[in-house]
């Protein structure tokens, strides 16, 4: 499962880094928003009093101006000058604003500095100021009025709304009664004074003034700035945060559970089983992949079908002439009474047993290699001793030179197919007597719900590098691990009497592994079958099962 989890983590990494990227570009443009909320609400509330200085300077001559301008600038409290618009550095939107007569703020070192281009297009109005305090609201209202009442009354609506057209301020102008305003504030109104009004609810500035022809200018509601709240945003990032995460772990774990599915296929299938297929799901994004995988266990299917029918058709026809064979060297040995003569026909004899013997190896080897996965297995407990107590007499008769030992446990159950179980037995006992010099022991015991079969030679033995070829059919090892000489019908010669052997203990769920044998010097085949545990619940459970004698 490793290969599986390694991209599943990775794509949970990878997830994880994109949320912190996602939450960042979040906190970016807010950041960027607020920001630019800040900067519009400062262009907003410096439009008006930029906008109605620069009407004011429109006319005067330069030394004029330069002189309202200290006067003005000491009145309101800030920095005014007038600079040539050729001197400024402003990038494309804070020119093109100039340009169109709108207000350009900057922070500068001190506070904030204010341009407004004038009417005449040469001259620069530039406003230094370190804070606002509450007193300019009301002389800039006192300007207003001044610079309304320099024109005649029939002449006044058109200037007034020259800067109410330029400015982001409220405006109004009337005659008619302000029923918003409390007695005091009309009694103020009357005595033409600057009434200002500052409403909850905004809150919000609101500032009156009344001209001499009786005519009032209103100027407002203009709101104050108010920053958002850090901690709503912070928690709503959170909140997307969490939420993006448990999306993106149940988008994951919906892609990790159709990846096991993928991989489950692909494990049977690589275990044999190719009439397994894919549950297909034509939602699921990864459908087009378990229709390949389907197709090549198809295909697979097909192209072992193929071989197993060529191979029992090969198997067949090889029977047929071989008995006619035999028979025909059984009468020719019946009348013939030459010592010679029958020499040839036994080793003749043997060769065909030995041919006949290979047929049923191969056919075997092709029933275990072509199961898919539903070999019939009939599974019961089986003594191990005993069974294997009773090859050793049947190999001594042709290993007579060979001695063979039992050790370990003297009863041992395995649950397994008997038939399979002693052919496997047969294959490495077979093996390990015609490779020994003198002795074979054979060791059973019980290890973690596992039983153990471990079969020693005094042979040459196996070198670690060939261990894994061995399981392979028709391979032979070069060297002195080669076949022998000798007749022997309980073993191939042809490299298939382990590779069978692997497969029946694959069967069973189990595993055959190549060591050396420690005391002996030799080979030594360790055969694993999972068993439960021989327990006194166990034995009972076993008395239920079949048990064949001998």
């Amino acid at each position: 499962m490793s290969y599986l989890k390694r991209p599943v983590l990775a794509g949970y990494r990878r997830f994880i880094l994109l949320v912190v990227l996602i939450l960042t570009l979040a906190a970016s443009a807010f950041w960027y928003w607020e920001s630019w909320r800040a900067q519009h609400y400062r262009e907003q509330t410096a439009s008006m009093p930029m906008a109605l200085l620069s009407y004011m300077l429109e006319g005067k001559q330069p030394s004029e101006q330069a002189h309202w301008v200290a006067v003005w600038g000491q009145r309101l409290g800030v920095d005014l000058s007038l600079i040539d618009e050729a001197t400024l550095h402003f990038n494309y939107f804070q020119q093109r604003r100039l340009d169109s007569l709108q207000t350009v703020v900057e922070a500068s070192d001190n506070g904030w500095r204010l341009f407004h281009l004038l009417p005449d297009g040469r001259q620069v109005l530039v406003l230094d100021t370190i804070s606002f305090t509450e007193r300019q609201p009301i002389i800039l209202m006192q300007l207003l009025r001044e610079w309304i009442e320099q024109q005649p009354p029939k002449a006044r609506d058109a200037r007034f709304d020259r800067l109410r057209l330029t400015s982001d301020w409220p405006m109004q102008m009337g005659s008619e009664s302000l029923s918003t305003m409390t007695p005091e504030q009309r009694e103020q109104l009357s005595a033409h004074q600057i009434v200002t009004s500052i409403s909850a609810k905004g809150p919000s500035l609101s500032m009156y003034a009344l001209l001499n022809d009786g005519h009032w200018i209103a100027v407002g509601p203009i709101t104050f700035y108010t920053a958002t709240p850090i901690m709503p945003v912070v928690m709503l990032l959170v909140a997307l945060g969490v939420l993006l995460v448990a999306m993106g772990c149940w988008l994951i774990s919906i892609r990790q559970r159709r990846f096991a599915r993928l991989q489950r296929a692909a494990e049977r299938i690589a275990r044999g089983d190719f009439t397994y297929r894919v549950p297909v799901d034509f939602h699921d994004p990864f459908h087009p992949l378990s229709h390949a995988i389907n197709a090549m266990a198809e295909q697979v299917q097909a192209s072992l079908s193929a071989q197993q029918d060529l191979i029992q058709a090969v198997s067949h026809e090889f029977r047929t002439p071989v008995a006619r064979i035999r028979f025909a060297l059984q009468m020719v040995a019946d009348i013939s009474e030459s010592e010679a003569i029958q020499r040839q026909l036994s080793d003749i004899d043997n060769d065909i047993e030995a041919i006949d013997h290979l047929m049923d190896e191969i056919l075997t080897y092709s029933r275990l290699e072509s199961s898919a996965g539903q070999l019939p297995l009939a599974k019961e407990w089986i003594e191990a001793h005993e069974l294997i107590s009773d090859l050793i007499e049947q190999l001594a008769v042709r290993y007579p030179h060979i001695e063979v030992r039992m050790k370990g446990r003297a009863v041992l159950w395995v649950l397994a197919d008997r038939r399979y179980l002693k052919r496997a037995l047969l294959n490495v006992l077979c093996n390990a007597c015609q490779y020994a010099e003198e002795q074979v022991e054979v060791r059973l015991a019980y290890i973690r719900s596992v039983a153990c079969i471990q079969i020693d030679d005094d042979g040459p033995g196996i070198p670690a590098s060939s261990r894994n070829k061995v399981f392979k059919p028709f391979v032979r090892l070069d060297g002195s691990r080669t076949r022998s000489s000798a007749p022997n019908p309980f073993s191939s010669g042809h490299g298939l009497g382990l590779a069978i052997v692997s497969k029946i203990v694959a069967w069973h769920a189990g595993r055959l592994i190549i060591s050396s044998a420690p005391s002996l010097n030799g080979a030594r085949f360790s055969m694993l079958i999972p068993t439960p545990p021989q327990d006194a619940k166990g034995q009972e459970q076993q008395a239920l099962l079949p048990r064949v004698s001998r």
